[in-house]
Formats: C-alpha cells, sequence, structure tokens
C-alpha cells in the first residue's frame, strides 16, 4: 500500500509501518461491517481466515475452516465482494491444462490477498511476535509460518498486476493416488502453456513439476521455477527471483 511504503522512506522503521497496515486492516473490516444482507458477515470471515488457508500444504479455499460443515456456495457474496472490491484474487482450478484453460474451471480454487504486505501483518495479527522479531525472522529465513505462502502471494499478485489471469493445476501419479501434486500457475504462451512453480528458497528438487512436464509434454513451451536465487537455465526450465515474476 503506499501508504506504508511511504512511511517506510520517511521513518526506515518497520513498527510504524505496521501500524500503518493494521489501520488500512482495520478500514476494509470497516468497510465489510457496512455491507448490507449476510454478504459482510461471510466476507469478514474469509478475510480473517486467508492466511491459515495459504499456509496448508493444500491451499485450496475451504469453507469448513470458517464454518464447520458449509459449503462453498454459502461464502460465494463473500468471496463475490472480496474480490469485485479487488482485496481478494480468485486463483482456479483446471481440470485439464491447455491454453483454453477459462473452458475447463473446476468448482476447487485459491484465493489470495492482493497485497502480500496486508497478508504478513494479517498472518501475525494475534501478537505472537512483536513486529521487529517478525521481520527480522523473515529476512533470516526464520519465519514460524510456511515462507511459501508468502512467495506464492506475491506472484499470484505480481501475475494479476500483469493482467494474467490466475490458474493452478492438480493431479495424480495414478488415478487412485491418495498424493495430489499442484502446479502453482498455468500460464498461455501462443498455442502452449507454461506451468510455473513456486519455491520459497534455492531449490532444484520440483517434483510435482517434473511430473506435469511428462505428463504434457505436448502441451507447454518450457516450465519456470520462482525461486529466491538468480535467474538461470536448466534444460527446458528456466529459473527467475521473485521480482521477475511480473515479465512473464
Amino acid at each position: 500500500m503506499p501508504q506504508a511504503v511511504s512511511k517506510y522512506a520517511e521513518t526506515h522503521d518497520m513498527a510504524a509501518v505496521e501500524t500503518v497496515k493494521k489501520v488500512i486492516l482495520d478500514l476494509y473490516r470497516d468497510d465489510m461491517s457496512k455491507i448490507g444482507g449476510s454478504a459482510g458477515t461471510k466476507a469478514k470471515a474469509i478475510f480473517e481466515e486467508i492466511p491459515s488457508m495459504l499456509s496448508g500444504h493444500r491451499k485450496n479455499f475451504r469453507p469448513g475452516l470458517i464454518r464447520k460443515n458449509s459449503r462453498q456456495t454459502y461464502f460465494a457474496p463473500g468471496v463475490e465482494w472480496l474480490t469485485s472490491a479487488r482485496i481478494c484474487e480468485k486463483c482456479r482450478l483446471t481440470t485439464d491444462p491447455d491454453i483454453s484453460s477459462n473452458l475447463n474451471n473446476g468448482e476447487p480454487f485459491k484465493c489470495y490477498l492482493l497485497d502480500t504486505g496486508l497478508l504478513m501483518s494479517l498472518a501475525f495479527d494475534n501478537g505472537v511476535l512483536s513486529i521487529p522479531e517478525v521481520y527480522s525472522a523473515f529476512t533470516r529465513g526464520k519465519l514460524s509460518i510456511n515462507e511459501g505462502m508468502l512467495f506464492e502471494n506475491v506472484a499470484a499478485q505480481l501475475l494479476r498486476s500483469a493482467g494474467k489471469e490466475l490458474h493452478y493445476v492438480e493431479m495424480r501419479v495414478k488415478e487412485n493416488d491418495r498424493n495430489v501434486h499442484e502446479i502453482d500457475f498455468i500460464l498461455p504462451k501462443g498455442k502452449k502453456i507454461i506451468p510455473v512453480e513456486v519455491k520459497s528458497s534455492v531449490s532444484t528438487r520440483h517434483r510435482s513439476l517434473d511430473i506435469f512436464m511428462q505428463k504434457y509434454a505436448r502441451r507447454i513451451d518450457g516450465a519456470v521455477v520462482v525461486h529466491s536465487g538468480n535467474m538461470k537455465t536448466d534444460g527446458k526450465i528456466l529459473y527467475i527471483p521473485i521480482y521477475m515474476v511480473s515479465l512473464l
């Protein structure tokens, strides 16, 4: 958010920046409380649970985490308000990844917050750590939450800012396999697609991507791994640092 960036440029104090972000989060909550009907209550409930959903192994939107035994249709008005307000963005599951991904959307989706700085503040809003400790832990790679959540949210934010639609893939090696492999994002390139895998560290291990590239070899034109290292190539895989995602 511009106010938070301005505050950091003025003070170089992350605690002061966090105060600004907390005010923004409270303004969001206040806006949701003013929505008529049940949409506002549902939107606020979803908003508060986004960090919990994204920090899980499978990051799908899980209505039961918010309200026991509920279904996606129950929270549909809240999701619609959050996406229309550009507070959140849906990343839709595609069941048959190709250049016509919009035609293959499955019902499951992931819900990203379109400001990763606010996501970080929301994730630590319970006050377990002080703000200086949080940012110190983040820069040292010692966060107590899944750093992949933050990297993946940054990638989603950059892709949407560049006008890209968000789609992801889930697959199994065998039909009855309990292990689900996920490709974080799928992008079109001409008549083919590019799978994008997001890693929060420097890593050359990407089993899900390898499986996807083998399964859909005829459909893809290379692959991208977003990581915390420098740009490099390895065969058909391009490795890029997180800040280059908007250039894809």
